[in-house]
């Protein structure tokens, strides 16, 4: 994680990544277990389920609904 941030703000200077602005969504539980432990919000994907990350997602970050930003069709998935 460290390396991508030095290369996004080796091309972007202006950019401002903190722990706090960070959020980490990985397979890998052991790297979820470091970035809790260095402050960094994260977020497990289970491989087997990817679509669950979405609500953990929402739940984690104290949103009831996707941004707006986000197609509809991920909200619609699942449901019905």
């Amino acid at each position: 994680m460290a390396s991508a941030v030095e290369e996004l703000c080796a091309r972007c200077p202006s950019l401002v990544i903190t722990r706090g602005s960070t959020v980490l969504i990985d397979d890998d539980r052991s790297n979820i277990d470091v970035a809790l432990k260095a402050g960094v919000r994260a977020f497990w994907l289970d491989p087997c389920r990817p679509e669950e990350v979405v609500e953990s997602l929402l739940g984690g970050m104290g949103m009831s609904s996707l941004p707006p930003s986000l197609p509809p069709s991920f909200s619609e998935e699942g449901e019905g």
